[in-house]
């Protein structure tokens, strides 16, 4: 079955947030099959001695259905975390993330899009991740398969340009988050370019279902580049 986008992506970015929680706008999620709900977030720390860490998501406001964190990427110079998380057959209705940190979060912004065709058990693999403080070109290799879908989360200080199908790129004060997807195969490389800036970049493949009670799983090693 193949992996297909449900309905449009919701994005927004927050500057100035001051504050440990932050809830996003409202946004709509429609009935599916075998539908699985991936979130970038990005989140900026007020204090020059900690790396921000997001250590939390719902779905539904803060009562809501924790998303499963697939993992992240730290950019510890610029005090920035980008990370993926999903959740399996989210709820059918209209309603907010909820989002926590550790640390007191100076901005913060998430990309949100349903997929139809998903893996119901193990959806994602092969997280990697890469980041530097001045790079013209901003990539992440992933290992895959063809018939899976990579799904990336990057944050930078200044405009980029996808390589890739972008599904958002939300500003957030003077930072950026954009969520891109490209088909999956035996090694995927994930790129933005434009400007020399500092970026954090993750990415990971999201599997197929399959059927007949299994799911097909990516078994694959993943490397970051620059």
């Amino acid at each position: 079955m193949a992996i297909t986008k449900n309905g449009s992506t919701y994005s927004q970015g927050a500057a100035s947030v001051n504050s440990t929680t932050w809830t996003s706008g409202s946004f709509a999620i429609a009935s599916g099959t075998n539908r699985v709900l991936v979130v970038s977030v990005m989140v900026s720390s007020t204090s020059a001695l900690t790396v921000p860490s997001a250590t939390g998501l719902k779905w539904g406001g803060s009562g809501g259905t924790a998303l499963t964190k697939v993992g992240y990427q730290q950019d510890a110079p610029d005090y920035v975390e980008v990370s993926l998380w999903y959740l399996i057959a989210p709820t059918v209705q209209t309603s907010t993330l909820y989002l926590t940190s550790a640390d007191t979060m100076d901005a913060c912004a998430v990309v949100a899009t349903v997929w139809d065709g998903a893996a119901q058990s193990t959806p994602f693999s092969g997280f990697a991740g890469n980041y530097a403080s001045w790079a013209y070109d901003h990539d992440v290799t992933v290992s895959s398969a063809t018939d899976s879908l990579v799904i990336d989360a990057i944050m930078t200080a200044h405009t980029i340009v996808c390589q890739q199908t972008q599904d958002a790129l939300v500003y957030a004060g003077a930072l950026n988050l954009g969520q891109s997807h490209k088909a999956g195969a035996a090694s995927v490389v994930m790129n933005w370019i434009y400007d020399s800036c500092s970026h954090a970049i993750g990415a990971a493949s999201l599997a197929p279902y399959v059927g007949g009670g299994g799911d097909h799983i990516n078994i694959a090693l993943a490397v970051g580049g620059s």
